[in-house]
């Protein structure tokens, strides 16, 4: 097939050319790229004048190139290698958002992809985005064969139509001459034509070629007879205006139309006698297999290939046409919440097939006036024309609706929800650019909100962005200025109130900021990627103290730590968690991990570390259990020590028939699978007899007491050891 469509072999490895104005940079970059067996860095350039001057001689598979650049910037070069060596380009930038002004640029004008460095070499290293990046790297590659067939048509068009000229100048020439090319138009399976104007009407004198033959039609049948009667009204029509054109030129034109579901390029010359128009001299060869291709190339390049949605290329197009055909239109910018949680669990081949599931279920709301476009890996942009608040509003909600229906991926039922940030035309602004990013931002703030929800943008939403921002750029100095502590919050029997065990919990104290919420740090923490280095520090930490605790003479007990899904996914957290008891000589026996169910949707991947987390002698916890989806036949699955009951069921199922039931079902089913059941969040003396009634022993909340600071709970153990 690849023989077929004239496209080289695929090569053992393809060559990048890396252009960035930094050496540092070029030099991360190359090293990123060759750790793929099947890349390798042929050239570097400082600028974009140095990238252009050395594609001719590297003629390189794929370009990385940044945006600011001094002598020659990216977003220009770009341009010029788009006319002049069409290319697969990653843009990449430091400074520039994925959704922002300069990214929609690079990719309307070409670029197959964009990723910011700061994402790509965060600290400390993120294995799943290089790989993400490598990957990308591959599929703008592939791209490639339709860039150069795109190129390679472009160039046989150009050729093709100066040769159809060339012959239509001969035809009008030597009879020898005429004689041989009409040989010529045989072998080549085109068909040349003779017109002259009878009483106003233009009439075939000669009408021949193969090509005739495959229609079932003979020269006699145009010969001698008007365009009118020998092609339908439609194409009798463009014909008669084209060939008009032609009478009234002294040059050559030419033009395509289709005609019995093919595509057919024509050229028309006119032949002048004492400088009248006499006769037109035409030759026409079918071009639909070029036009098909031409077709394909356009639909991948403004097509997202794994969803079949529009990409970002028609962004631009689509706000133009909606602006122009109505006087206002909404901007719907939303993504899956939790999605790359998802992802991690159930891998990158999965998440493809749930994409495309829920791509088919969005195509299925889209209309004249609505239009879903893939903005990025789960992100999607809506917009839609012609729409008031309460219209948008409701079209928000069946989208949230039908994001929300379970779907069914391998006999696994997967639920999902989605955060949707809403901007007005003209309302909230009339710059395109202004609306996307007033849409992204409210969407930002329906997910910090908790997400599966809608949120309109608000003016007052800049404040709550800088906070963001503010946190983000002094959560990365957090560590090193040691501005982290640790709580710890009592695990206790109900019965005799005899303290089981700890669970540490994080606070933030920044000089600049106070006291920051872990519920709002923690997820710019993961957003970030900064939980790794984070979720280190808590179990280095936790273990040092508990091991301190010991030390100092009070009773031994078990601390619980809670892992990340990062921390969860990461290749190397038994090794890490190995070497810090190891370095902290606490015993495994004192550490409990905590995680969530959601973390164990991959089946495998979950078997495979808690079996291995099991081995270093360490306990496993199930974290907040019941707000997921799995159950407890399948976690009996799992090699699973305890588990804790969310706080939601807890609190007030004294008053709720409904909590208590659920509450005692799960303690029940857990006694069943000998697993040790925790009540979390605890606060009344009722809900703690109805939790000993159903036979939960252990317990956790305010009621026995709140996070405190080491030396507090220092005094506690001593105070039991007196008891």
């Amino acid at each position: 097939m690849r023989k077929f469509l004239g496209l080289m072999e695929r090569p053992e490895k393809y060559g990048v050319l890396v252009v960035d104005d930094s050496a540092v940079m070029r030099r991360m970059i190359t090293m990123l790229i060759e750790k793929d067996p099947k890349l390798w860095v042929m050239g570097t350039a400082a600028n974009g004048q140095e990238a252009l001057d050395q594609l001719v001689e590297l003629q390189p598979d794929l370009v990385t190139m940044d945006i600011e650049m001094p002598v020659l910037d990216g977003l220009t070069t770009l341009s010029q290698l788009m006319i002049h060596y069409p290319i697969p380009v990653i843009m990449l930038s430091s400074y520039t958002d994925e959704g922002s002004s300069p990214a929609l640029t690079a990719l309307s004008k070409g670029a197959a992809d964009f990723f910011h460095k700061d994402t790509l070499f965060q600290f400390p290293h993120n294995e799943q985005v290089e790989e993400e990046f490598l990957l990308r790297c591959h599929a703008a590659i592939e791209a490639k064969p339709f860039w150069k067939k795109l190129e390679q048509d472009e160039l046989t068009n150009r050729e093709f139509k100066l040769l159809l000229e060339f012959m239509t100048g001969c035809l009008v020439g030597e009879n020898t001459v005429h004689e041989e090319l009409n040989r010529t138009m045989r072998l080549l399976n085109g068909i040349y034509a003779s017109v002259i104007k009878v009483n106003g009407q233009f009439t075939f004198m000669d009408f021949k070629g193969e090509l005739l033959y495959r229609f079932g039609k003979s020269s006699q049948s145009f010969v001698g007879q008007p365009i009118d009667r020998v092609f339908q009204p439609e194409n009798a029509s463009v014909l008669n205006e084209q060939f008009q054109r032609a009478w009234e030129s002294d040059r050559c034109i030419s033009f395509e139309m289709e005609w019995k579901k093919a595509c057919f390029l024509l050229v028309l010359r006119p032949l002048r006698v004492n400088g009248v128009v006499k006769e037109l001299i035409g030759v026409c060869f079918e071009v639909t297999d070029q036009k098909r291709m031409e077709e394909k190339v356009h639909f991948l390049l403004n097509h997202d290939q794994l969803t079949g949605l529009p990409n970002r290329n028609q962004l631009h197009d689509e706000m133009d046409r909606v602006i122009t055909l109505y006087d206002r239109f909404a901007v719907m910018y939303f993504n899956f919440d939790h999605f790359k949680l998802i992802n991690d669990s159930i891998g990158h081949q999965k998440s493809d097939s749930l994409l495309q599931l829920f791509s088919r279920r969005l195509k299925r709301i889209t209309d004249d006036k609505t239009m879903i476009i893939r903005a990025g890996t789960d992100e999607f942009i809506c917009i839609i024309g012609d729409a008031s608040a309460e219209i948008t509003y409701q079209k928000a909600q069946n989208l949230l609706d039908t994001i929300r229906t379970p779907v069914m991926l391998d006999g696994q039922e997967i639920h999902m929800t989605a955060s949707i940030g809403i901007s007005q035309y003209p309302g909230d602004h009339r710059d395109k650019e202004m609306l996307i990013r007033y849409a992204h931002m409210a969407m930002n703030i329906a997910k910090g909100d908790g997400g599966n929800r809608l949120q309109f943008y608000e003016p007052r939403f800049h404040e709550q962005i800088h906070r963001k921002m503010d946190i983000e750029s002094r959560l990365r100095k957090a560590i090193e200025r040691k501005e982290f502590l640790l709580h710890f919050q009592p695990i206790l029997n109900g019965r005799d109130r005899i303290i089981t065990g700890l669970e540490c919990l994080i606070r933030w104290q920044s000089p600049e900021l106070g006291r920051v919420s872990p519920a709002e740090f923690i997820p710019i923490a993961e957003e970030t990627g900064l939980i790794h280095s984070i979720g280190e520090w808590v179990l280095l930490e936790a273990c040092r103290q508990n091991k301190r605790w010991q030390n100092e003479g009070l009773p031994k007990i078990p601390i619980a730590v809670n892992l990340s899904t990062q921390q969860f996914n990461d290749g190397k957290i038994i090794e890490r968690i190995e070497n810090i008891l190891n370095e902290t000589g606490l015993a495994a026996e004192y550490l409990v991990i905590e995680i969530t169910e959601s973390m164990t949707m991959n089946k495998h991947h979950a078997l495979t570390l808690l079996r291995n987390l099991k081995k270093l002698g360490v306990s496993i916890a199930i974290d907040d259990f019941g707000t997921g989806y799995s159950s407890l036949s399948y976690l009996s699955e799992l090699p699973i020590d305890k588990l804790k009951i969310d706080q939601s069921f807890v609190k007030g199922m004294d008053l709720h028939n409904v909590n208590a039931s659920i509450v005692n079902t799960i303690i029940t089913m857990a006694e069943n699978l000998n697993l040790q059941v925790i009540a979390e969040g605890v606060e009344t003396e009722e809900e703690c007899r109805l939790l000993l009634q159903y036979g939960c022993m252990t317990m956790q909340g305010y009621m026995f007491g709140h996070p405190m600071e080491s030396g507090a709970v220092s005094e506690l153990l001593a105070l039991e050891q007196l008891v």
